[in-house]
């Protein structure tokens, strides 16, 4: 009835599948990170993928819509959180809560060629504020002549009233308006987060190069590549430092010299 197979047809058709397979797998993965490999072939690859997931679910007449909008987005699998990005527009939704919250952040602005920050809306897909940050203002302000390849803006954090403080990496901290003018700002080697103070909310703690540190110079004044950064506590309301810890003072006063580096 069935007719005997040379079996060096067997080996060529089984080489074939395992490259045919390999490619599709190139394809498919660079769909999922936005690559150019075979642009062209890649939604055939997504859709041949997707067929037995897609046809059990369209067996439930109710998870119909549900498939439809998943067919419209791009999964992200290596995100513990399931995170989701449009493929024709921005769009960043968690799992089980699309569309809901706001992203707080900074970007360079092309239209004014400086960083600005922006709060993202999730629900409209589109930005609802802006504060534009001025460069110049907060060099006169200053009286500073800061690098600007680039003028960095990071780790913006909300007030009321629709105020920010942000920082300049290693550079000042600024606390601007909701009109983004300049409410105060400090020169320092401010850098990294920017957080409320759990015991009094009206305080803010942030890391600074401790520039003075005496336990740097008595410990270390033989050692040029070695900094002591601090972390201070400053007022909200007027900028003040209410005080100043040395990282290495803490380190050095509780055994752990040993791990400066």
């Amino acid at each position: 009835m069935f007719k005997k197979i040379e079996i060096w047809i067997v080996y060529l058709l089984s080489i074939l599948f395992f490259v045919v397979l390999i490619v599709f797998g190139s394809v498919l993965r660079s769909y999922y990170v936005r690559g150019d490999t075979l642009k062209f072939a890649q939604p055939a690859a997504v859709f041949l993928a997707e067929i037995p997931s897609n046809f059990v679910a369209l067996l439930d007449v109710s998870n119909r819509n549900e498939v439809y909008r998943k067919s419209q987005e791009v999964y992200i699998p290596a995100n513990t959180k399931a995170q989701i990005i449009s493929s024709d527009s921005f769009k960043l939704e968690v799992f089980n809560e699309y569309k809901k919250g706001f992203i707080l952040t900074s970007a360079q602005n092309i239209e004014f060629d400086q960083p600005t920050i922006f709060l993202f809306d999730l629900e409209k897909n589109e930005i609802i504020y802006e504060w534009i940050i001025s460069i110049e203002e907060i060099e006169n302000f200053l009286n500073i002549d800061s690098p600007r390849d680039p003028w960095r803006v990071q780790h913006p954090l909300l007030l009321e009233n629709g105020q920010i403080i942000f920082i300049h990496g290693e550079g000042p901290l600024v606390k601007i308006d909701a009109c983004s003018d300049i409410m105060w700002a400090r020169d320092g080697n401010y850098h990294h987060a920017i957080n409320f103070n759990d015991i009094n909310k009206k305080e803010i703690i942030v890391q600074n190069i401790y520039s003075d540190s005496s336990y740097l110079k008595n410990y270390y004044d033989f050692i040029t590549n070695i900094r002591d950064d601090s972390y201070e506590i400053i007022n909200i309301d007027s900028g003040e430092t209410l005080s100043e810890t040395s990282i290495l003072k803490i380190l050095l006063e509780n055994g752990y010299e040993d791990i400066v580096h």
